[in-house]
C-alpha cells in the first residue's frame, strides 16, 4: 500500500515539474525588451513575450519601411497582406526572431501549432485590451469559442491604427498572425533576413569607379 502511494506522489510531482516548464522557459538573448515588460499578464514569460512583439515590431518595419521606420505603416501593409493571403512571414522574419519563436515553443502559448485561445496568456490579453469594441468583440468571439484569425479580421483591419498604441493588442496580432504561421515551417531552410541581405545576387557591391588616365597628347595639335 505504501509503496503504491509513493508511486503516485512521484507520478503526480513528476507532471507537475513538466508542466512548470511546460509555462516558464529559460531565455537570456534580449535584444529589445527591458527590465519592465511592455505587457503584464503576471506570468514568468512578461518578458519573452515582450521581446517576441518587439521582435517582431522590428521585423516587419525593417521589410516595409526601412527608411523612415514607420511602424504605423509597416502594421497597417502587414495586417493588409496577411488577410489578402500576400505576405510570407519567412521573408519577413530575423535570425533573432527565430530564437525568440524557438523560446516560446517551449511554454503553454501555442497548442496544436497555433495559438491557444484558452490559454491564461490570451485570457490575459483579452482583459487588458485598451480599445473597448475591439476588447468587447475578442472577448465575445473567445467565450463563444468562435475565435478564429479569420473572424477577427474585419475588426482588426478597420483598428489598425491602434495596435500600435495597445500593446496588449500587438502582443495578440505578434502571436497569431506572425508566429504561428511559422510554426509548422521547419525554419532550418530559412534563410533569415539579414543572411539574405548579404547574399542576395541582386544587391551589387559598390565599386569605386577608376579614373581615367590623363591622355597627356590631349589638347595638343601634331
Amino acid at each position: 500500500m505504501k509503496s503504491t502511494i509513493i508511486k503516485i506522489s512521484l507520478a503526480i510531482l513528476m507532471l507537475n515539474t513538466l508542466s512548470c516548464n511546460k509555462q516558464t522557459t529559460t531565455f537570456n538573448d534580449f535584444k529589445f525588451a527591458s527590465e519592465t515588460p511592455i505587457i503584464n499578464c503576471g506570468v514568468e514569460n512578461d518578458k519573452l513575450l515582450s521581446e517576441a512583439v518587439l521582435s517582431f515590431e522590428n521585423d516587419i518595419t525593417n521589410h516595409y519601411d526601412a527608411t523612415n521606420k514607420n511602424l504605423s505603416r509597416a502594421y497597417n501593409v502587414f495586417i493588409r497582406d496577411a488577410f489578402a493571403k500576400r505576405v510570407s512571414n519567412t521573408d519577413i522574419v530575423s535570425d533573432h526572431t527565430i530564437k525568440v519563436l524557438n523560446a516560446l515553443k517551449n511554454t503553454d502559448i501555442f497548442k496544436d501549432n497555433k495559438l491557444d485561445y484558452n490559454s491564461a496568456v490570451v485570457k490575459c490579453l483579452a482583459q487588458n485590451m485598451n480599445d473597448s469594441g475591439m476588447k468587447t468583440t475578442f472577448n465575445a468571439l473567445l467565450s463563444t469559442n468562435s475565435m478564429k484569425k479569420k473572424t477577427f479580421g474585419s475588426p482588426l483591419r478597420s483598428s489598425v491604427m491602434q495596435i500600435t498604441k495597445d500593446k496588449y493588442l500587438s502582443t495578440y496580432v505578434a502571436l497569431d498572425y506572425f508566429y504561428s504561421e511559422l510554426l509548422n515551417i521547419d525554419l532550418n531552410n530559412v534563410k533569415p533576413k539579414e543572411a539574405i541581405k548579404k547574399e542576395d545576387p541582386k544587391i551589387q557591391p559598390l565599386v569605386k569607379p577608376v579614373a581615367k588616365e590623363k591622355d597627356p597628347h590631349a589638347g595638343h595639335n601634331h
